[in-house]
């Protein structure tokens, strides 16, 4: 294996031209085996947006699935109820009781978001 990589860099230091197209050619191969496996687009170029496109539908469907209904029925406060639901849900999990309550859950929201709005 040293003698193979022995021969490689002796390669590239004697042939730059010849080295940087080749590597150019590996890394273009390896791009598009990414771009078919990723995107699922086996005749289609990338395009510029691609990337973009694949986080915001994940995203999407990563925050329909935290809120438990589609984004088109999406109201105001759904993320925040969703969140204070499953930290009920963990804490009474941990603790073994209800602890909505006790450590008033609604009180710190309202807290966080009246000193957010100012």
């Amino acid at each position: 294996m040293a003698r193979l990589l022995h021969g490689v860099a002796a390669s590239a230091w004697r042939y730059p031209l010849l080295t940087a197209a080749s590597s150019y050619g590996v890394l273009w191969c390896l791009g598009q085996q990414i771009t078919v496996r990723v995107y699922g687009k086996d005749d289609e170029p990338y395009i510029f947006g691609d990337a973009t496109e694949l986080t915001v539908r994940a995203a999407r469907r990563r925050l329909a699935s935290f809120i438990g209904k589609p984004l088109d029925a999406y109201e105001f406060g759904d993320l925040s109820r969703a969140s204070l639901e499953r930290l009920q849900k963990t804490c009474r999990r941990a603790l073994g009781h209800d602890t909505r309550a006790a450590a008033d859950l609604e009180g710190v929201a309202a807290s966080f978001y009246a000193q957010a709005a100012v």
